[in-house]
């Protein structure tokens, strides 16, 4: 049994098939799912003694599609469901109370992909798409929930970096796991989060010395499941490209 993809691959254009074929292009598709840590990054708030930075976590789900030339290079378009959440607490009087903010995107990444025998490193542009986002208060034991969205843009890039091996192959499936770090490019307040003090409002009263940007960030574990689709080769007797299943 073939443990990788590309040993199919190879099986396909190896020695004896490279006298009669040249490959051009390969395809693969697949889903992908993703969970780490997740933060809503601002160094104001991070400095703020009285405003604490608790660990948080968050997901994403969503597939993928490959197109890839030769071997090994190729290019990604993911689109990914995700959920960022970043939970803070804070002193307010003689009471210990929380303040949690949670945003959903639709994510959509142009992805340069290269991928060996046994490992994969991805690296390029992702452009997030908010569909919502919300603040969680818990101040003396009592729980409120407020609309967060029109103190963040609507939208906002980003850049992907990844790592990662197979774990294991079945025919024309691969199954992969790695890391990927997905950092804001922009500050994500708008102007109405900004004159609000978000993402501390209760910083109005105190307001910090200087502005600092408010930046989404992740760092996920990655389980990536794939079909190879199929390629384009040129055969000896006949120059016009045709398309080859894998399976």
């Amino acid at each position: 049994m073939k443990r990788r993809v590309f040993a199919i691959v190879a099986l396909i254009v190896g020695a004896t098939v490279l006298h009669a074929q040249k490959i051009g292009f390969w395809f693969d598709s697949g889903l992908q799912g993703g969970y780490g840590l997740t933060t809503l990054f601002n160094q104001n708030v991070w400095n703020d003694r009285q405003y604490d930075y608790l660990l948080s976590t968050g997901f994403s789900l969503g597939g993928k599609f490959g197109v890839y030339y030769g071997l090994y290079n190729g290019v990604n378009v993911d689109v990914m469901w995700s959920r960022g959440v970043q939970n803070f607490e804070f002193p307010l009087g003689q009471v210990e109370s929380s303040h949690k903010v949670q945003w959903t995107t639709i994510d959509v990444g142009l992805l340069y992909r290269f991928q060996s025998p046994s490992t994969y490193f991805e690296l390029g542009p992702m452009l997030s798409f908010v569909s919502s986002i919300r603040d969680v208060y818990v101040i003396n034991e009592v729980e409120s929930t407020h609309d967060a969205s029109k103190y963040y843009l609507s939208q906002y890039p980003s850049v992907v970096a990844g790592v990662g091996g197979y774990l294991l192959s079945a025919g024309t499936f691969t199954l992969m796991f790695g890391m990927r770090a997905i950092y804001s490019l922009t500050d994500v307040l708008s102007e109405d989060g900004k004159q609000s003090h978000f993402p501390n409002p209760f910083s109005a009263g105190r307001p910090y010395e200087t502005y600092a940007p408010t930046r989404p960030i992740s760092l996920l574990f990655v389980l990536e499941a794939n079909y190879a689709i199929g390629y384009f080769a040129k055969t000896a007797c006949s120059d016009r490209m045709s398309f080859f299943r894998f399976d």
